[in-house]
């Protein structure tokens, strides 16, 4: 199931299977008739979307929830998250020695069929304890919402669109017949992939802990990011854009970094109570804008992809890192500088693309750091970016726009929320 928080559309309820080679995924995805797949170089594991969210179509970036939960909590290698959904219904999303099971990331009905699952997932986990998370009242749970989920979105748990290739028309029933089976008895499916884990572990185990981060750390330099000084350039399509196309005004624009060398951005268009605006006056004003435009009531969300502009490989940020305490100084103090304009955050740093299989304290060598940082000011303000060091990229802009003018330094008709992360020697 696919939820669109804060711009950023996450999707709980995956199918995940082992890999037991470094065989074409995208092969087994197109077999699933799934238009996108989570995967990567290292991984023995890979997610395809159930049936149901696979008519996703628009070019905006899709994260697995169940990724964002493996590198949230880093630590916690069996963890189980619960959280209601508005309307009825409760995400039900588990990790198991570090890992997505399938059975275990599912959306289930009610509270009687969540404590089936966390009955099951109990014996799974066997002597080792596990942690629930969430907003559902069961005991012991220690409370996470939705929006601290997609607040730690970041590109290792986008989903990446399935390359093109014939499709076995067979696929589809088999793919269908395993969300049945999932929505109906989730962990049962855990015992066919005993046998795989045991490979998986049996190979893991001849590989020591720094040899096992150098390799993730290697594929994750590959990732496609953007400096953080070119955040005026990325927003220059959508601050040209007019404020309204056939009476439909322009007030919320998302523009995400993908890893597939684009910026998407996503521009909500709400109708004015007793406004003449139609759907037909918005596409005929719109023309060829956008690369799609959904309906729905009475706004409309357009999306358009921009892939002219200056991407780098995340390993030439990760090459310009300081020491923690040089960052600490350097682009702190930029972003205090930035606090008369608006607001801004700084988080703690952390060990970047540390895999769940690598324990930390086993390394010979200083993993490299990583801290998000935030800023929210007036769309003019953003032009202070522009000098920002080598190890600062941008993840994600979100600008809002309103027609009331603001007597404020700090306010404007346009508002940006720009995130990103910068990179650090932790040595």
């Amino acid at each position: 199931m696919i939820f669109d928080v804060s711009g950023k559309r996450i999707v709980f309820g995956m199918l995940w299977e082992t890999r037991l080679s470094e065989g074409d995924v995208h092969a087994k995805a197109r077999a699933a008739k799934s238009p996108y797949v989570w995967a990567q170089e290292k991984a023995f594991y890979y997610g395809v979307l159930n049936d149901t969210d696979r008519k996703e179509k628009l070019r905006r970036p899709l994260y697995s929830g169940a990724i964002v939960l493996q590198h949230r909590f880093q630590d916690v290698q069996n963890l189980m998250l619960a959280l209601e959904i508005p309307g009825g219904g409760i995400i039900a999303c588990g990790l198991h020695q570090g890992r997505p099971r399938n059975g275990c990331d599912v959306i289930v009905k009610d509270r009687a069929e969540l404590d089936l699952l966390l009955t099951d997932f109990k014996k799974l986990c066997g002597n080792a304890s596990f942690k629930i998370y969430g907003d559902v009242k069961v005991p012991g749970i220690e409370p996470v919402s939705m929006d601290d989920i997609v607040n730690s979105i970041d590109t290792t748990a986008q989903l990446r669109r399935v390359k093109s290739a014939l499709v076995n028309p067979l696929a589809f029933a088999a793919g269908a017949t395993v969300t049945v089976v999932v929505a109906s008895y989730g962990m049962h499916l855990y015992t066919g992939y005993r046998t795989a884990e045991a490979q998986r572990v049996a190979a893991a185990a001849q590989k020591s802990s720094q040899m096992v981060y150098d390799e993730e750390l290697a594929a994750r330099r590959k990732d496609t990011v953007l400096h953080a000084r070119s955040v005026v350039e990325m927003l220059a399509p959508t601050l040209r854009l007019p404020p309204s196309f056939g009476g439909w005004p322009l007030t919320k624009a998302t523009c995400n970094v993908t890893i597939e060398k684009l910026v998407v951005c996503s521009y909500e268009y709400p109708r004015r109570e007793d406004s003449p605006a139609t759907y037909q006056t918005f596409l005929t004003a719109a023309g060829k804008t956008f690369d799609s435009i959904e309906m729905a009531g009475n706004t409309i969300t357009a999306v358009k992809a921009n892939k002219a502009m200056p991407f780098i490989e995340q390993g030439k940020a990760i090459d310009g890192a300081k020491t923690k305490r040089e960052e600490t100084i350097e682009f702190g103090s930029t972003l205090q500088r930035l606090s008369t304009l608006g607001k801004e955050k700084l988080g703690e740093h952390a060990p970047f693309a540390l895999p769940p299989s690598a324990i930390a304290g086993e390394l010979t060598s200083p993993p490299i750091g990583v801290a998000k940082w935030e800023f929210t000011g007036p769309v003019r303000s953003l032009k202070r970016l522009n000098t920002l060091p080598d190890y600062a990229t941008v993840s994600n802009v979100v600008v809002t726009f309103t027609d009331k003018p603001a007597y404020d330094p700090k306010q404007s008709m346009a508002m940006a929320t720009v995130n990103g992360m910068i990179f650090s020697k932790l040595n």
